[in-house]
């Protein structure tokens, strides 16, 4: 009865038999004219007082900055040796994944935003794979070994370009979406009638893909950007977000903090050590928001130069102060293992790590040249005289008169077993 007075009235408008819709002048004389609830010029400030970006912490993002560039060429040198397989939704499956942290030595959020940065940059990709079971296999592109030739200002600002344009949603990899229906998609009641049932989302699958993702990402980190040197809060970011958008509905700060956490540990975005709840913008995070073609030159300004040598020691070990060059990181790889990880990377040499740089066709000698090129200290006793005693047992081949097989019933497969006379 009231609905249908109002419509009489002319103050409601019907629309269908369960919707009705307010008239655009009755809304404004009820808010007295105004089309907004306040008429601020500017965006909310952030808290006066708080912490500004200095010194230390334009180090702390170019550290992180520098940490993404080595773990993406150790990434390469993982998939090259070991490449994953395939999907049926394309993308990769929590096992691999899960090789992919243990042999990095990172956990699972970083996992997928390396792998995502990666494939979004062109690095990585599903591609032919001789004797893969159904031929292929994710690894390394062509464009990976012209990536790695690059200044590494470049590099970095490549890689950070590629995370900020790509609709690849690392935080949607692991959760689950309806089918039909990708991963970061508005939800409600209309959307989860007849949704059925949920399956999982997988890295760098197309359910990971959410153009929504991508918005959000550009919009909140460009608020930041905004700030300069002054640093906000989830809470301030949103309500920047929220007076320059007055008619949408603004993200949760669920998944705000999820974009910072991914600026951080890209070098964008750092936290101040007394202020954790605070977040600064990195130079180059304001130069990618505002002028990206000066993001390889802010880079160039704060970015770390990477190592070209080791210090290798005569307990077996070498030490790595900082980051390695792509040269040097793919000469650890084939010749030492990972002993321990911090601010300087130890690696050893060993009997198998040895073995396995001359199982991949290294010669010896030419072994024994990189590694005492590469080192700052020279090439201790004890090294050189393992990769002699390596090299000296390597490729024999050892034959065993057998004088009976043993068939197991049962079986697949017969043993051979050396039966003395």
């Amino acid at each position: 009865e009231a609905r249908r007075e109002l419509v009489a009235a002319g103050l409601l408008v019907d629309r269908s038999a369960t919707t009705v819709q307010l008239p655009r002048e009755v809304a404004l004389a009820l808010r007295q004219g105004r089309t907004h609830r306040s008429l601020d010029v500017e965006p909310p400030a952030p808290e006066t007082g708080a912490a500004r970006r200095d010194a230390p912490l334009t180090d702390a993002a170019a550290a992180e900055t520098s940490g993404l560039l080595s773990l993406t060429d150790k990434l390469l040198l993982t998939l090259e040796a070991h490449p994953p397989a395939v999907l049926a939704n394309g993308g990769l499956g929590v096992r691999e994944v899960t090789a992919v942290e243990r042999r990095l030595g990172i956990d699972t959020p970083a996992a997928h935003l390396l792998l995502t940065v990666a494939h979004a940059a062109g690095l990585v990709e599903v591609g032919a794979w001789p004797g893969a079971s159904d031929g292929h296999r994710w690894g390394p592109t062509p464009a990976a070994d012209r990536w790695q030739q690059l200044p590494d200002p470049e590099r970095a600002a490549e890689l950070l370009d590629a995370w900020w344009s790509t609709p690849l949603d690392p935080d949607a990899t692991g959760t689950t979406a309806p089918p039909g229906r990708r991963a970061g998609a508005r939800t409600g009641p209309a959307a989860e009638a007849g949704s059925g049932r949920s399956k999982r989302v997988n890295a760098l699958s197309e359910t990971a893909s959410s153009p929504t993702a991508r918005r959000r990402r550009q919009e909140l980190l460009g608020e930041l950007a905004a700030l300069g040197e002054e640093s906000g809060t989830v809470e301030e970011l949103l309500a920047r977000w929220a007076w320059r958008h007055p008619l949408r509905r603004p993200p949760a700060p669920e998944a705000v903090a999820g974009v910072l956490e991914q600026a951080r540990l890209l070098g964008l975005a750092a936290t101040p050590i007394t202020q954790r709840d605070r977040w600064v913008a990195s130079p180059w995070l304001v130069a990618l928001a505002e002028q990206p073609e000066e993001l390889a030159a802010t880079l160039a300004e704060h970015l770390p130069e990477a190592t070209s040598s080791m210090l290798v020691q005569a307990d077996l070990t070498a030490v790595v102060p900082g980051r390695p060059t792509p040269e040097l990181t793919r000469l650890l790889h084939t010749t030492t293992d990972v002993e321990s990880r911090g601010g300087a990377t130890t690696h050893r040499f060993s009997e198998r790590s040895l073995r396995r740089a001359l199982d991949a066709g290294h010669p010896a000698s030419e072994v024994r040249e990189r590694v005492a090129a590469a080192s700052a200290t020279g090439l201790p006793q004890p090294v050189e005289f393992l990769l002699r005693e390596v090299a000296a047992g390597h490729g024999r081949v050892h034959v065993s008169d057998a004088r009976a097989v043993l068939v197991v019933e049962g079986s697949t497969e017969a043993s051979l077993f050396p039966v003395a006379s």
